[in-house]
């Protein structure tokens, strides 16, 4: 103040309205960067979250494409064919006794002889 000490009230005034204003400016100017980093930081979290969702929904198609590719459990489709077989054929698939088929079977349809292991039109 003693440098001011010469200068009228109103210069003095004057100096302090100055002060005062670059106070707020540079107050103001910290609140817009805060700002700007606290956006900058949510934006960044934003991008974390949608990568993460991204992961999380790959590992989870993933896992059902596994799934689907998997062997069925018991009961399932396995069990299906088993009685398909045994409707076709009169005994389980893989069984160690030769079946006969009849003339109403699909391998008789097929032109399969099951006694000889060959077709019917080889001869």
């Amino acid at each position: 103040d003693r440098m001011y000490s010469f200068h009228s009230l109103e210069t003095r005034e004057a100096v302090a309205q100055q002060r005062h204003t670059k106070a707020l400016s540079t107050a103001e100017a910290e609140a817009i960067h805060l700002q700007q980093l606290q956006r900058e930081a949510e934006m960044q979290q934003q991008m974390a979250d949608a990568k993460r969702n991204r992961e999380a929904q790959r590992r989870t198609r993933a896992a059902e494409i596994a799934n689907s590719r998997a062997p069925a459990p018991h009961g399932t489709c396995a069990d299906t064919i088993q009685e398909q077989h045994m409707a076709v054929c009169g005994k389980p698939e893989g069984s160690s006794t030769p079946v006969e088929h009849g003339s109403d079977t699909v391998g008789s349809q097929l032109g399969y002889d099951a006694t000889e292991g060959t077709t019917e039109k080889d001869g």
